[in-house]
């Protein structure tokens, strides 16, 4: 993966992905805890305790990931210079497999992770290469947004593998 800036114009203005950096850190909890505390406060137990769930999920998200994928591409999203989400990018060798994306929930369904995503299928197809991502079966809005720019799922578990592969050469 390659540590430049890369632009993507999306939601009205031009997006930056950049390199994570360790000062991107409160940023990135902020955004976990954001898409994730919704769903645990139906639960009914108390915030401090769920805070303390999340914060714990946050960090063996980040070591499992770092364990699983030690070359990924850990890159920011920015919109007019404040962060507004992230993207995990893992190489290999047929593809590009897309760990991680997530963005405020006050930017989701604006355009922005179709964007990237057309950019990423843009890198590999240059590469002559697929995109996969694995996506979690109740994640809807996710999961059309990849079929829309022509994913296919795999039979459904508890997550679906999602790919998009070069269109064959016409003969």
């Amino acid at each position: 993966m390659s540590k430049e800036v890369r632009h993507i114009d999306a939601a009205g203005s031009r997006i930056s992905v950049r390199e994570q950096t360790p000062e991107d850190e409160a940023f990135l909890y902020s955004l976990f805890r954001a898409n994730n505390l919704r769903t645990l406060e139906l639960s009914g137990l108390p915030l401090a305790f769920l805070d303390d769930l999340v914060a714990m999920q946050h960090r063996s998200r980040m070591q499992t990931y770092q364990k699983m994928f030690p070359s990924a591409a850990w890159s920011v999203m920015e919109r007019e210079g404040k962060p507004v989400g992230e993207i995990v990018e893992h190489d290999e060798d047929d593809c590009i497999y897309v760990v991680d994306i997530a963005l405020l929930p006050e930017w989701q369904a604006k355009g922005i992770g179709t964007a990237l995503m057309r950019e990423v299928m843009d890198r590999c197809a240059a590469r002559g290469i697929g995109v996969r991502a694995k996506v979690m079966i109740a994640n809807e809005p996710s999961l059309e947004m990849f079929r829309k720019l022509g994913f296919v799922a795999s039979p459904p578990d508890d997550m679906s593998f999602i790919e998009w592969r070069l269109p064959a050469p016409a003969r």
